[in-house]
């Protein structure tokens, strides 16, 4: 009988040894139901787009971290209190709306679409020196600073692009100091006006995707090489500048864009004053004007003048923009096969 019970014993604190030590693997979440499936469904989405996702970009010269929020792409990463993604969750970027509005996680350092949304904010990147994050200053309008860590996944460091020199004997008509360098898979273009085309091209090692304007005429290709560039590898020299992008037009309340108008997104920024240089209509590349405000603000931008809005210059519109980073190709070599 004292066997048979001592077996039972032994039976049982087996069982709950294994049932407590298994226990801790299961993470258990800190979140309501509503948010844990806002953080589930988000990351999935995010998961799902591969590669095609926008990344932040570090100017290992100045320090300055960005990122700029792309309609087409998503992206969704934290900034860390320490470099390791169990500690205290600070910040996030994120394309999401759910993810941002009134900062539903209640992070401490608030939820953005973008940095350009982070009023007298700043973050300056540090050093790559941790194995998986990079480290990173965030200061506030009263200067306060305090360190911030995301993972290097989101980021791309400049000094990683090799830069154009001499030695490659190509004529790029540009500065040599302002044109970088990348060697990635051409995925597909997409037609603009002409002489105009966006060049999507995959750099594989990097693990990130990226647009670039390609003006066919500035970089001699004919329109055969361009059909043939999807599917093949190919030296990338271009020119990378931030700039405000115009998104919609409102003249007296509507679209000047009519049915082609697009949704409004709630990260755009916008401004509201008289309209200039719109006297004549674009012809094959779009016309600069100006917007200038009550205030004395005025902003410069780019678009094809029409004939309806050509009736609005010198009117009061609504600019809707956002700021990203416009990169230009200068020069594109494909490999061989």
């Amino acid at each position: 009988m004292n066997f048979r019970i001592s077996l039972l014993l032994l039976l049982l604190c087996t069982a709950l040894f294994v049932n407590c030590k298994s226990e801790p693997q299961k993470k258990k979440s800190h979140l309501t139901p509503e948010l844990d499936s806002i953080e589930n469904a988000n990351t999935t989405s995010v998961l799902e787009s591969g590669n095609n996702v926008t990344k932040a970009y570090v100017d290992s010269k100045s320090g300055e971290f960005a990122l700029d929020a792309q309609m087409r792409k998503d992206h969704r990463f934290y900034g860390y209190e320490k470099p390791d993604t169990n500690s205290k969750r600070l910040i996030l970027f994120s394309i999401f709306t759910n993810d941002v509005e009134g900062n539903p996680f209640d992070l401490e350092l608030g939820a953005y679409y973008s940095t350009h949304d982070m009023t007298d904010t700043k973050i300056t990147y540090l050093n790559d020196t941790h194995e998986s994050f990079i480290e990173t200053e965030i200061e506030d309008a009263q200067g306060k600073k305090r360190k911030l860590y995301f993972e290097k996944k989101w980021v791309v460091i400049d000094n990683e692009i090799e830069e154009y020199t001499d030695e490659d004997n190509y004529d790029v008509d540009v500065d040599d100091d302002d044109v970088l360098r990348e060697y990635g898979k051409v995925e597909k273009f997409e037609d603009g006006v002409y002489p105009m085309y966006i060049l999507t091209v995959d750099f594989v090692e990097r693990n990130f995707t990226q647009d670039f304007n390609l003006n066919i005429e500035a970089v001699s290709i004919d329109g055969e090489t361009l059909n043939n560039l999807p599917g093949k590898y190919a030296t990338i020299y271009y020119t990378s500048e931030l700039e405000e992008s115009l998104y919609d037009i409102h003249f007296k309340g509507k679209s000047l864009y009519g049915e082609y108008a697009p949704e409004l997104d709630s990260s755009w920024k916008k401004i509201t004053g008289t309209i200039k240089g719109a006297q004549s209509l674009s012809g094959d590349l779009p016309s600069k004007v100006t917007i200038t405000s009550a205030e004395g603000v005025t902003m410069n931008f780019e678009l094809y003048v029409d004939d309806v809005v050509q009736k609005a210059n010198n009117q009061e519109v609504t600019v809707y923009y956002d700021v990203r980073a416009i990169n230009t190709i200068t020069k594109i070599v494909p490999s061989e096969d």
